[in-house]
């Protein structure tokens, strides 16, 4: 009996761990290869079409619409024979058009893309506590003004499914048995930042509001959480070749709890910082970090193209809740196009 009770006891805390922290990591999706060349201060950098993810005052001035691409991978490698396996896998597309006053920018999600996918392996060859979680996610931001003051606003609406970690052994082959959702989450996030500053010194300040709704399958209660972050960047570029910057942020969150509960909010601070040198008129590389970890990028920009990449090692363990250190590099991809 005591035995029986233990095993159980574990496997709730595994499973609340596990919902945590899939719960937890809502801006996986967000971070772009213009964030991470720029060590995550992107609320400080008005050129990208995504900038908008961080901070709507800082979508670009332009004339003609810009589309944006950013893929993030982690790939499992290639053993014994095997092709190598999609660990991370998102897609999130992003356009900015101008107005007569201002700009909108729109991004969204592909269908099941705002989550990570690691079901192409054999069960139990790494140690990650979940099968699946998918989603998707769209985003409608508005810019006005321009040098030396900017302001805009944002709306998320994103969805999350949330599949089990593992089957009963009782069950029947993965193919034979379908796979349902334990819980769902969906919910709103609302952004009201500034941009101000002249082109060689910048300040952004960004205040974010996330509601979200979690119902638990199949019983289906209901749970409510919060979460509130203030977010202060600055930029200088002493020359026209080199940029310093550096972002910090306070997340506080509420965790879910039924409704009217009062649970205790925890508070994370979190810190990025780089240095961006241009050593062509038309290729920018960065070198910083983000709480610590180091993260490196890389632009080539020709007529009309923009092409990026970047990573960020050490970040892994933070998006899959594990501490393996093998797999734990983070790669992004992207480009930008404008249209005439």
């Amino acid at each position: 009996m005591r035995t029986l009770l233990i095993l159980v006891f574990a496997l709730i805390v595994i499973t609340g761990t596990a919902w945590a922290w899939d719960e937890e990591f809502y801006d996986f999706q967000h971070i772009t290869t213009d964030g991470l060349g720029s060590a995550m201060t992107l609320s400080t950098l008005p050129e990208s079409p995504s900038a908008f993810l961080y901070n709507p005052a800082a979508m670009p001035g332009s004339l003609l619409p810009r589309i944006s691409h950013n893929h993030s991978a982690r790939h499992f490698p290639a053993k014994d024979g095997r092709l190598e396996m999609d660990q991370l896998d998102n897609d999130y597309e992003s356009a900015v058009l101008p107005l007569p006053l201002g700009s909108v920018g729109w991004g969204f999600t592909l269908v099941d893309e705002h989550g990570y996918d690691y079901t192409n392996h054999p069960k139990g060859e790494f140690p990650y506590p979940r099968e699946r979680v998918k989603g998707d996610e769209t985003c409608l931001a508005y810019s006005l003004g321009c040098y030396p003051l900017s302001v805009g606003t944002s709306l998320r609406e994103f969805r999350r499914e949330h599949y089990p970690a593992r089957r009963p052994a009782f069950s029947t082959p993965v193919r034979s048995t379908p796979l349902f959702a334990d819980s769902l989450v969906n919910g709103e996030d609302h952004s009201v930042g500034i941009l101000a500053g002249l082109p060689w010194i910048r300040y952004a300040l960004v205040q974010r509001q996330l509601d979200a709704r979690k119902l638990q399958l199949p019983v289906g209660s209901q749970l409510l959480s919060r979460q509130k972050e203030r977010r202060q960047g600055w930029r200088f570029n002493p020359v026209a070749w080199v940029s310093v910057s550096g972002e910090q942020a306070e997340l506080t969150k509420w965790p879910f709890a039924a409704e009217g509960a009062r649970p205790k909010p925890e508070t994370e601070v979190s810190r990025g910082r780089s240095i961006i040198v241009r050593p062509l008129a038309f290729l920018e590389v960065s070198f910083g970090d983000v709480d610590g970890e180091r993260a490196w990028g890389c632009k080539l920009v020709l007529p009309a193209l923009t092409v990026k990449y970047a990573e960020i090692k050490g970040y892994l363990g933070k998006v899959v809740g594990g501490t393996e250190r093998f797999f734990s590099d983070l790669h992004y991809y992207g480009f930008d196009i404008t249209l005439w």
